[in-house]
């Protein structure tokens, strides 16, 4: 469905992204804040992504994302008074194991997806390290509303991923901008149209 307009995929995506994905942020949320209330404390982090702010993806994907930051920020503002925080996450190309299937392992001993060099590409554990270094800080508060790159998370607080890297995931997604094999040209909405 990637590099199809809009109008051209099925109705039914609006519902697998916002009806179940934007609405799973929601129910999550709700059930957890009265939990911590009580507590005067306690870190909500949903995980979404820069598809919230410039094209990704396409229209559906980015009013998912949206809609994750719009809930981050105005739950935010009514739950801070209580100590509880609300932050965002956006990490960038995960080495997920459903991406790690569709991998190939180039001759050279590289691993692409769809002709995209995985080096540059994080594990799952890069943005739980971010969950763990936000829940960890007493300061947490002073972020509560924002969304944050995982890489940005990493270099203020100091962890990596598990090879000891820092994955960029901002400076990965300008190189694509500028040489991107075609899948990737579709996924960022750059390729030139015939």
């Amino acid at each position: 469905m990637i590099g199809k307009p809009s109008w051209e995929l099925p109705l039914e995506l609006w519902d697998d992204v916002i009806g179940v994905g934007l609405r799973s942020h929601y129910v999550a949320s709700m059930l957890a804040a009265p939990l911590m209330i009580p507590q005067q404390s306690g870190l909500i982090v949903n995980v979404s992504s820069h598809g919230s702010r410039e094209y990704l993806m396409g229209v559906v994907y980015g009013v998912g994302k949206a809609g994750v930051e719009k809930l981050t920020t105005d739950l935010s503002h009514e739950i801070r008074e209580h100590g509880v925080s609300v932050v965002s996450i956006w990490p960038g190309l995960v080495k997920s194991e459903n991406r790690l299937v569709n991998a190939v392992r180039e001759p050279d001993g590289r691993l692409t997806l769809f002709g995209l060099d995985l080096q540059f590409a994080e594990t799952p554990h890069f943005p739980g390290r971010a969950v763990v270094a936000l829940a960890a800080d007493e300061k947490r508060i002073e972020r509560s509303g924002r969304a944050f790159w995982v890489a940005d998370l990493a270099r203020d607080y100091g962890f990596t991923d598990i090879d000891g890297s820092i994955p960029d995931a901002e400076k990965l997604h300008a190189s694509l901008k500028e040489d991107a094999p075609d899948f990737w040209q579709d996924v960022l909405g750059t390729r030139a149209k015939a």
